[in-house]
């Protein structure tokens, strides 16, 4: 009887730890479930990423156009940044806290991040090879109106001049 109770005993050791062990792997693999479900989940109150694309964009095309002016000062050139990127977030009707927690969303979550900024280079790629081809058309186009060939070909010949013989 003793015997069949330190079995029993046993079992009951071995049973409870299989299932401590069995339910820590549960909750493990319920977490790691939960985590991959909610990559794609982005909070409601996040700047959708579609939308920080199309802002993201215009920011940076308007950093490169502020950076080609000339400004008397770092701090005109910030405050000529600060009022274009309001313009910006009013554009597309975000405030600025709502950017900023947004933006340090995506940028604590890098696959996020690394996926707005891929679709940004390549909408900006897209841009400055349309605008590379208006330009190189509207090239083509000056230098056909602005070079006029002449109706009748100039020729220049060129003869020998001859020496005159000096007699003694």
């Amino acid at each position: 009887m003793y015997h069949h109770h330190a079995l029993e005993s046993v079992y009951t050791e071995h049973y409870d730890l299989m299932n401590s062990k069995h339910l820590f792997f549960v909750v493990i693999f319920s977490f790691l479930l939960m985590q991959c479900g909610t990559k794609d989940r982005i909070p409601s109150e996040m700047v959708p990423k579609e939308k920080m694309v199309d802002i993201l964009l215009d920011i940076h095309l308007m950093e490169s156009k502020i950076e080609s002016v000339r400004f008397g000062s770092r701090d005109s050139m910030q405050v000529a940044y600060l009022n274009a990127q309001k313009d910006i977030l009013q554009k597309y009707k975000v405030d600025s806290a709502t950017y900023y927690k947004s933006y340090d969303y995506y940028f604590e979550k890098m696959y996020h991040m690394k996926d707005i900024y891929e679709k940004v280079a390549a909408r900006a790629k897209s841009l400055m090879e349309k605008y590379n081809t208006q330009d190189s058309l509207a090239k083509q186009q000056k230098d056909k109106k602005g070079i006029s060939k002449p109706k009748v070909p100039v020729q220049v010949k060129l003869q020998p001049v001859k020496q005159k013989d000096k007699e003694e």
